[in-house]
């Protein structure tokens, strides 16, 4: 996997803002990328968690970690519990979202957290997803397992390489047997 680089990817990124409410969250183990001018997130591992909300033009903008849990709680307390979902091998951001639009139309409009882990999103890259994938395991496990004990009912999806965070998860968690409502292994590219 490539090595972290210099701060000029996030030097010219927005700080972290409000999310839009109402819209989904995004949560990434991404470094944002804004030397366009415009918010990108690269294919690199970022040792920063990243908060996020679709726009209303569906892009992530970056928003802050209050922001995020505020939004959150405030769909959980609209729409009811949230649908976790963790995208798999070969995916790209805007790939990965689409299909978390689909989860929560598939959820009956529930709030969705969609949750990007560094995929390379080709082919030829599947070792390399393997250990950005592994790598962003103890990252997504505190998330994933935060949001389900702080909201009763969430229910999860991974798609195929996701599995493999979602297998890890439910592993280390003491209470993995009540800890999501709904538990849905899609394709589980697992061992």
């Amino acid at each position: 996997p490539r090595p972290l680089p210099s701060n000029t990817y996030t030097v010219a990124c927005p700080a972290g803002g409000e999310a839009v409410p109402g819209l989904p969250l995004m949560v990434s183990m991404r470094i944002p990328d804004c030397r366009s001018g415009s918010l990108l997130w690269a294919d690199l591992r970022s040792p920063i968690v990243e908060y996020a909300s679709f726009g209303k033009d569906r892009y992530p903008a970056r928003i802050g970690v209050a922001a995020f849990w505020n939004e959150l709680d405030r769909q959980v307390t609209a729409k009811g519990p949230p649908i976790i979902y963790i995208h798999g091998y070969r995916n790209s951001v805007a790939a990965a979202n689409r299909r978390a639009l689909a989860v929560q139309v598939a959820g009956g409009g529930r709030p969705i957290v969609s949750i990007i882990w560094p995929s390379y999103g080709q082919t030829t890259k599947y070792f390399w997803d393997e250990a950005n994938n592994e790598w962003a395991q103890d990252q997504v496990r505190d998330i994933i397992t935060l949001i389900a004990r702080k909201h009763s009912g969430t229910a999860i999806v991974a798609h195929s390489m996701g599995n493999r965070i979602l297998v890890d998860a439910l592993a280390s968690a003491p209470d993995a047997q009540t800890l999501f409502a709904q538990v849905v292994m899609s394709s589980p590219d697992v061992d």
